[in-house]
């Protein structure tokens, strides 16, 4: 093969190349979108249950895809309180987690109107634990504990449609410092993506 038959094959293999490039980039801004969601959490540490128990949480993504994968980023928000007063004393706790998370998703094939994806990631826990003592409404003692750590989580979900979706997510971000717990758990959604 002749040095300019070579080129003439590299620049036909580099548009064609090209041209599956676009088209890939065009059907990945066709599914990329913002996600809505709410749904249920369930802390994965036994005392977080015990004290504050399973709760309602939401949260907003985002996810790039690039079919058949895709990398979502997002946050979501859990917070628990518990109180209990037998007078003269009241003992206040409320527990707060808001992981910003990486997920990095895979798509198999599937319908246009039913289709499962599946990933793990990343994520930044900021964890807040404040613990509040009164007598009488006057604090006595107060202790705020804020902890950042690094979790992992593995997620899993289907899409119903173009817009809807459900996924469920098990998390793991283990605090070891003032306060020794898993800020992880379970949590099951459903929300819309636009």
């Amino acid at each position: 093969m002749s040095l300019k038959s070579c080129k003439k094959l590299m620049v036909v293999l580099l548009v064609v190349g090209l041209i599956l490039g676009l088209m890939s980039v065009a059907q990945a801004q066709q599914e990329s979108g913002f996600k809505v969601k709410a749904g249920y959490f369930m802390p994965g540490d036994q005392d977080v249950k015990d004290i504050f128990g399973s709760d309602f949480t939401f949260g907003a993504s985002y996810l790039y895809a690039f079919l058949p994968y895709g990398i979502e980023f997002g946050a979501e928000y859990f917070s628990g309180e518990a109180g209990i007063t037998v007078f003269p004393l009241t003992v206040k706790q409320e527990w707060r987690v808001v992981p910003v998370t990486a997920t990095f998703l895979f798509f198999p094939s599937g319908g246009e109107e039913f289709s499962a994806y599946m990933g793990g990631g990343i994520g930044f826990y900021p964890v807040s634990y404040d613990f509040d003592m009164e007598i009488l409404g006057v604090p006595f003692l107060g202790k705020p504990t804020n902890e950042s750590v690094i979790g992992f989580h593995v997620q899993g979900g289907f899409t119903l449609g173009k817009n809807f979706f459900a996924e469920a997510k098990y998390s793991v971000a283990n605090v070891e410092n003032d306060i020794e717990v898993n800020a992880g758990g379970l949590t099951i959604v459903a929300g819309y993506r636009f």
